[in-house]
């Protein structure tokens, strides 16, 4: 499912609608361009919460404001306990998301 969401592959039925364009008519690039994932191992980059939801943008230097502005859009909050700064590595002295 989440490889259809992103592009990776195409629904053999059905549609999928991203802003309201069909996925297998707007070139990949675009689809690539505007989605990222974090999958449930994300601990293997051992990085701070900022840095996995920026990781796939390597073109733009990304500020924490426009992180959380992009947090914002998709309705997600953060947690007193959960910051940007946040590293995600128990190892490192982070926390566990997966409980």
């Amino acid at each position: 499912m989440v490889r259809i969401l992103t592009g990776l592959y195409y629904p053999s039925e059905g549609n999928v609608l991203i802003g309201g364009l069909d996925s297998k008519l707007t070139a990949r690039e675009c689809i690539f361009s505007y989605t990222s994932c974090v999958f449930q191992k994300f601990q293997r980059y051992k990085m701070n919460l900022s840095d996995n939801i920026t990781i796939s943008d390597i073109k733009n230097d990304i500020d924490h404001e426009s992180v959380e502005m992009a947090l914002n859009e998709v309705e997600l909050s953060l947690e007193k306990e959960l910051q940007l700064n946040t590293m995600l590595a128990p190892e490192f002295n982070g926390i566990e998301l997966s409980w």
